[in-house]
């Protein structure tokens, strides 16, 4: 359980009206439009232009070993976060020469169509208590046969109903919060088919993680709000 009084708020989208079994992917007309445009815009010659900045800002490319970067996060210490879609957390201290892997989920993300693992977040006392938060669509192969006597940590199952999941990990105080603990791993949404996020959709599935100063959204046992109608929808859970 987390701190009373911390709150969750979850931006998604799916259709609950059916169950995650029978609700296939809807929206592959609407991708494969958006790929024809981006395509179409190739093609024609376009650019990205260098970002107007306000004066006494610049510009700086940053680059490094991920390849599917949807995301950053700093602490005031300087330290910087990029996560990746597809699994992979890493950082870098002021004064590192290259960047280090925290934490490696790439078998049981799914990262297909508009999904992945898009949300991450610091406790507000993460240097305390080391806590950081990963939000993310589950591998349908995963969740489905993670723990069978023969599974492949590399086979998967994308384009197929399945759920969304909020987790919590504990960094080592020890290292100075350089490494995650993998048996401190605890599912704090979505520990079962039944208890997950459904995602029907091969887009609008879970978001980001906030609060009220905009850096975590922590969750734990508590509310949960399903609106009735089908459209972009807000998950929520509170403790408090």
């Amino acid at each position: 359980m987390l701190k009373k009084g911390l709150h969750l708020l979850v931006i998604w989208a799916s259709s609950l009206s059916e169950g995650v079994e029978a609700c296939i992917p809807r929206m592959r007309r609407v991708a494969a439009i958006a790929w024809f445009v981006a395509a179409a815009w190739v093609l024609s010659g376009g650019n990205l232009s260098a970002a107007d900045v306000p004066p006494g800002f610049t510009e700086t490319v940053i680059s490094g070993p991920w390849s599917n970067a949807v995301g950053t996060t700093f602490e005031n210490t300087g330290r910087m976060y990029v996560w990746e879609g597809t699994g992979q957390i890493w950082f870098k201290d002021p004064g590192d020469p290259n960047y280090t892997l925290l934490l490696d989920i790439h078998d049981e993300v799914g990262a297909w169509g508009d999904h992945g693992m898009l949300g991450f977040a610091l406790d507000p006392e993460f240097r305390v208590n080391g806590y950081i938060y990963v939000l993310y669509v589950v591998d349908r192969y995963y969740l489905f046969h993670s723990g069978d006597p023969d599974y492949d940590p590399n086979a998967n199952e994308y384009n197929a109903a399945t759920i969304g999941r909020l987790t919590r990990y504990t960094c080592r105080s020890s290292d100075g919060f350089r490494s995650v603990d993998p048996t401190s791993r605890q599912i704090l949404i979505g520990e079962t088919k039944q208890t997950g996020i459904p995602i029907c959709s091969d887009t609008h599935g879970v978001g980001s993680l906030r609060d009220s100063t905009g850096q975590l959204c922590s969750a734990g046992p508590g509310r949960w709000h399903y609106p009735a109608k089908r459209r972009r929808r807000c998950f929520s859970c509170s403790i408090g």
